[in-house]
């Protein structure tokens, strides 16, 4: 909106403003049924906990290799610890994802 009107000082006011939006449309778009609330809490769920798994390999990858290898710099730690944690993630992935699935569908109504 500063942009369109060429006022800065009310940038800050983007960020909430856009959050506000976003709110306004999902509780319009729950309130008259547009899309089923357990699909989009069943994904909502898949998804966060597939994040979670993800940056939780990706830390325990850098301390392990941290601790395990003797290397110069933090970033080829942060290098190694990304190989790692991509490799672990690319072969779970897919299974978690089934399993967060099945265990979501079971707790639904």
């Amino acid at each position: 909106m500063p942009y369109w009107i060429g006022d800065f000082r009310w940038i800050h006011l983007d960020t909430p403003s856009t959050i506000l939006l976003l709110m306004t449309l999902g509780a319009a778009i729950f309130s008259h049924h547009f899309f089923d609330v357990q699909v989009v809490v069943r994904a909502t769920v898949v998804y966060a906990g597939l994040t979670t798994l993800a940056l939780e390999v990706y830390r325990l990858a850098l301390n392990f290799l941290a601790r395990l290898l003797l290397l110069g710099s933090p970033s080829e730690h942060a290098f190694a610890a990304t190989a790692l944690a991509s490799a672990i993630n690319a072969f779970t992935q897919e299974l978690v994802r089934r399993w967060l699935e099945r265990a979501v569908d079971r707790m639904g109504p």
